[in-house]
């Protein structure tokens, strides 16, 4: 449904996924708007990064953590960052958005991860931050998709499919 201020749209996330596993810690719960209108999910393409409510994001994070180090890659903090060094393709896992619907947005590694770059040395840093109470899923997120917004039926509907967006220009 479309957000109240009319800047972000709201959403029913169901659960994640991460590479393979999927997160039973992680409930549609976590991410539901209160009767008080505090809460729940909304895709914002002003938003640079994805940000998951507390809740579940020290969830994500302990699967992410465990499928780095599952694959033998090392976690370091870099400018207050969760990172891996020089990791090998292989290692960085997907992340897979559920929604209520039984639609799914699966987030390609080099999305769910970010490079960062520090006296020359290379990092892959959690491309996603925790938030007190809304979850937030931003531009970095949703790069190579298109979403349609259809506003004008009595029950908005929010569409999606995978695209390379570097050929609009071509």
């Amino acid at each position: 449904a479309p957000a109240e201020n009319r800047e972000a749209y709201f959403v029913k996330l169901a659960g994640i996924t991460i590479g393979v596993n999927r997160l039973r810690s992680v409930t549609p719960d976590m991410f539901r708007r209160t009767a008080h209108g505090t809460g729940g999910c909304v895709i914002d393409i002003g938003t640079k990064m994805t940000s998951f409510v507390h809740a579940a994001y020290v969830h994500i994070e302990q699967a992410v953590r465990q499928h780095l180090e599952h694959h033998g890659a090392h976690i370091v903090v870099v400018r207050g960052h969760k990172c891996v060094q020089h990791p090998a393709a292989h290692v960085l896992p997907s992340m897979t958005l559920h929604f209520e619907n039984g639609a799914w947005l699966r987030i390609l590694p080099e999305h769910v991860f970010m490079p960062l770059v520090v006296s020359g040395h290379h990092y892959q840093c959690l491309g996603f931050v925790s938030s007190t109470d809304l979850t937030v899923i931003g531009a970095r997120q949703q790069v190579n998709h298109r979403f349609i917004f259809d506003l004008h039926d009595t029950i908005p509907i929010m569409s999606f499919n995978a695209e390379d967006c570097h050929l609009e220009g071509a």
